[in-house]
């Protein structure tokens, strides 16, 4: 049994280690190939192409990787020619995977679209043409079935598989986070049937609150949010001196870049790299770029400010596009609210401070955040995603080989193109 993965950048490369490490445990000789990055070839998939260190944001990035990218898909296509798999699974990162469906489909190989596309939130009219070219949906939020089954698609909610990771963690107790009661004493406090009922706010916590920096991982993010973080640092320690901040450096390749410009402000960070769990648990409150990070935050209730900023172009094109009122996960899930936003054209430290400081000064506000990432965390943070995703891949294999592809495409896609 032969199946190719795709995998766009670095939390798909995370959740597609995973899957993988379920299929092998379903279908120990199963061969996996594919597009991916370091967390996926270290679980025994054969990569074509490292397409996490190209991973990026926005119509610029793609122009500018417009002809590797072109490459890329020429050889895929080539393969699905002369060597098809049993079944193509793709991981979220639309722009690309998208069109690798299209070639895959037209050539009778089943497609698995695994955390699919948020068309919901910022491009509904692409639904359509997304599910024509899929043949079962593996979807991780609750609600999403039911929109991909108007346009005829074979739907699974499996859940999140953030949680399967974060399951997997062992962790030491932390004093500032309370356990859930006396009897758990000494269990990793990240464990889902162990989770931190609330956090607790000891004296330490409100007089020296530690303030956790997360700009992402991508150089467009880096660039642009931290900066942002660190001069709104400034304002929150100069209303709150005892105010202590740690930033999180997801990788040694942007370490560098996070220190440079560090070393621009005039703000004490502590550094840390590959330790974001950490920082999340400890934290009084993080300061985070939009994205999963958002409910890996939620699973600590760790309260946040979500930033995202957007060039000018983007700013103005997103009406069409965006159909959610809100950009972070965890308030779309909770459907209101809980945590918030500050989606920016220019830098607006000044406003980022100020939200940072009613959850960091007022403390209504912060437990009435707290009580609903738990109650957040309560309904979606279920592990076995991963172990549920695997299985239904490997019906679909099964189901194939046992009877005819419900058909491809009429037209078939010109050998590589992005005209598809």
């Amino acid at each position: 049994m032969k199946i190719f993965v795709s995998a766009g950048e670095a939390s798909g490369d995370l959740h597609g280690a995973n899957l993988i490490k379920a299929l092998r445990r379903l279908q120990p000789d199963v061969v996996i190939y594919g597009l991916g990055g370091p967390r996926m070839a270290a679980v025994g998939c054969s990569l074509h192409e490292d397409m996490v260190k190209r991973s990026g944001m926005w119509f610029w990035h793609v122009w500018v990787n417009f002809f590797h990218y072109l490459s890329v898909l020429r050889r895929i296509v080539s393969g699905f020619v002369t060597d098809p798999p049993d079944a193509v699974v793709l991981i979220d990162s639309p722009g690309f995977n998208v069109r690798i469906a299209a070639h895959a489909k037209a050539r009778g190989i089943p497609v698995i679209y695994y955390i699919t596309p948020q068309t919901w939130a910022w491009a509904s009219m692409r639904f359509p043409k997304i599910a024509r070219r899929v043949d079962k949906m593996l979807n991780i939020l609750p609600f999403e079935p039911e929109l991909w089954r108007l346009y005829g698609v074979d739907c699974e909610y499996v859940g999140h598989p953030i949680f399967d990771h974060l399951a997997g963690l062992q962790l030491a107790p932390v004093q500032r986070v309370k356990e859930f009661a006396d009897r758990q004493a000494g269990q990793p406090a990240l464990r889902l049937a162990g989770l931190p009922a609330y956090r607790h706010n000891s004296s330490e916590d409100t007089k020296a609150p530690l303030i956790g920096l997360l700009p992402g991982s991508r150089y467009r993010e880096i660039d642009d949010l931290l900066p942002i973080m660190l001069d709104a640092g400034k304002i929150i320690k100069a209303e709150i001196p005892a105010a202590r901040f740690r930033l999180v450096c997801a990788n040694e390749e942007l370490h560098d870049r996070i220190n440079r410009t560090v070393s621009a402000h005039s703000l004490p960070v502590d550094v840390v790299v590959g330790a974001p769990y950490d920082v999340m648990r400890e934290a009084t409150l993080c300061l985070v770029s939009c994205g999963t990070a958002n409910l890996e935050l939620a699973s600590f209730a760790t309260p946040m400010v979500v930033l995202y900023r957007v060039v000018w172009y983007g700013f103005w094109v997103r009406g069409p596009f965006i159909s959610t009122d809100y950009i972070s996960l965890v308030n779309i899930l909770a459907g209101r609210e809980i945590v918030p936003e500050c989606l920016m054209l220019t830098a607006k430290p000044v406003r980022v401070a100020r939200r940072a400081l009613e959850l960091l000064q007022d403390e209504q506000k912060r437990q009435a955040c707290v009580a609903a990432l738990n109650d957040l965390r309560t309904v979606f943070a279920h592990p076995g995603a991963s172990a549920r995703a695997a299985e239904e891949v490997l019906r679909v294999v099964e189901k194939a080989r046992h009877s005819p592809h419900p058909g491809a495409e009429s037209r078939t896609p010109c050998g590589g193109c992005f005209c598809r």
